[in-house]
């Protein structure tokens, strides 16, 4: 069934409306006490919006105006869902082979061992990537002189993502280990992902969303880079904020790309997430089908472990672009979501979850004073979801 998103009573759902509204108090709290400036909290069941609530300000300033239901944050990693989005539209589309070698679609990628990364290895960052080896190795030869700076104004993102500024030159950093043998979150290979979808349709990423998925969906509050056309609509942090300088600026969205690059709404990335509830629909608009989205979330590296930070995790349980829930344990992850569900979280305080099982989609937008993942300790989205989830009467 093709549901579309719309308000209505929660118990005609299953949901009690007596727990929502001590969700909506719990959320307001978190404000209160300054975990996060601003929120905006979303959930809906069986298409019924259920819950959907702003606290907080637009901005740090005390006349800063209150925040919105349609304010617009940068969602940074959750922009990465978008792109294998993209990525599985040009596969139904026979244009584009998650099985065939990078380099078929990117000549430059050369070197040991790269002829085995396939275009899947990029959505499940089992490519062989280590960011920050990335990172260093390209520091290194700007630091020697064997790479000349661009022509554009330097800033601090360059400091921290160093291969967004040098990409070309990226593909000639070595791989860390064998392609498949571990999952490395990677934010570059997500870039370079990008980079097949510009080759391959023909376009940049940014037109190809627009026409495929944010112009069907009825995205209207979703975009590549800076929203100008709705910019008093856009969360702002505090100057002095760790990592403000990595969040809603127009001169940086443009170097994250496909990894990160997208501004968006609560509501807007329900309807993402709706759509792949409705196996690919959405508005009677078709933007994958059933089977691609059976593929993108289910578990596509099963046995393959994964290091992230100082964790380590024996079963990595990740799908084409979205982590998949699995038997994982996560830290300040939901604990009372389905195993079937998937979800994506991002930078700065956001998060995306989808649940099949319980037919549910929630979002929790929020600007914290921290830029993931030192976040955490101030980041209440795991308490957030498992609320959500308990709100439910009726199965």
């Amino acid at each position: 069934m093709s549901r579309e998103l719309r308000p209505g009573i929660p118990e005609d759902v299953g949901v009690s409306s007596a727990r929502l509204r001590h969700l909506a108090g719990l959320a307001e709290g978190w404000v209160a006490e300054g975990n996060a400036s601003a929120l905006v909290v979303f959930a809906a069941r069986r298409g019924t919006i259920v819950l959907h609530e702003a606290f907080g300000r637009l901005g740090p300033e005390p006349d800063a105006l209150p925040l919105p239901l349609n304010a617009i944050f940068p969602i940074a990693s959750i922009s990465k869902v978008i792109t294998a989005v993209a990525a599985l539209c040009l596969v139904e589309d026979g244009l584009l082979s998650l099985t065939r070698p990078v380099g078929e679609y990117v000549p430059e990628f050369q070197g040991e061992a790269k002829d085995q990364v396939l275009v899947h290895h990029l959505l499940t960052h089992t490519a062989g990537f280590d960011d920050a080896k990335i990172g260093a190795f390209l520091r290194e030869r700007k630091h020697t002189g064997e790479l000349l700076d661009p022509d554009e104004p330097d800033h601090p993102f360059f400091q921290i993502f160093s291969w967004a500024r040098y990409l070309t030159a990226a593909y000639k950093v070595p791989l860390s280990w064998p392609p498949g043998q571990e999952m490395s979150y990677s934010s570059y290979g997500v870039n370079l992902l990008g980079t097949i979808v510009d080759a391959v349709a023909g376009q940049t990423l940014e037109s190809f969303v627009q026409k495929r998925i944010f112009g069907p969906l009825g995205m209207t509050d979703s975009c590549h880079g800076f929203p100008y056309a709705a910019s008093a609509r856009v969360v702002s942090r505090a100057a002095d904020a760790k990592g403000a300088h990595l969040m809603a600026k127009p001169d940086v969205h443009r170097m994250f790309h496909a990894s990160g690059a997208v501004c968006s709404s609560a509501l807007d990335l329900a309807i993402l997430g709706q759509m792949l509830l409705n196996r690919g629909r959405y508005r009677g608009n078709r933007v994958l089908g059933p089977v691609a989205v059976a593929e993108m979330t289910r578990n596509q590296i099963p046995g393959i472990s994964a290091h992230y930070e100082d964790r380590f995790f024996p079963e990595a349980s990740w799908g084409l672009g979205v982590e998949v829930k699995g038997d994982k344990k996560a830290l300040r992850y939901p604990s009372l979501t389905s195993r079937e569900s998937f979800c994506h979280g991002g930078g700065g305080g956001s998060f995306w979850l989808v649940d099949p099982t319980y037919d549910l989609v929630g979002v929790y937008l929020s600007a914290t004073s921290n830029y993931y993942p030192d976040l955490m300790e101030k980041w209440s989205a795991d308490l957030y979801f498992d609320a959500t989830v308990a709100a439910i009467d009726e199965m």
